[in-house]
């Protein structure tokens, strides 16, 4: 069951990481869309990216080992009746 659970956290994970960090990063950074990036786009990309996977990656593992502790408490409490 942890597998499982800890597969779908990896897939949910990636999802929400790739999507948010698009979206927030090409906001912050890019002001002109064109066919070419410029030097200092490319560099806020860059810093936006690192920063962004950082705050989601503390944030959104400390959510998980919180819920991954309800998980076991409940299934010990299960196990006892």
């Amino acid at each position: 069951m942890r597998t499982a659970v800890s597969q779908a956290f990896q897939q949910a994970f990636i999802a929400l990481l790739v999507s948010g960090q698009q979206k927030a990063c090409f906001k912050l950074c890019i002001n002109k869309p064109g066919s070419d990036l410029s030097p200092s786009e490319k560099q806020c990309l860059a810093m936006c990216q690192d920063r962004y996977q950082e705050v989601f990656k503390n944030t959104f593992f400390r959510q998980y080992q919180g819920f991954l502790k309800t998980v076991e408490e409940e299934s010990k409490g299960h196990d006892l009746e």
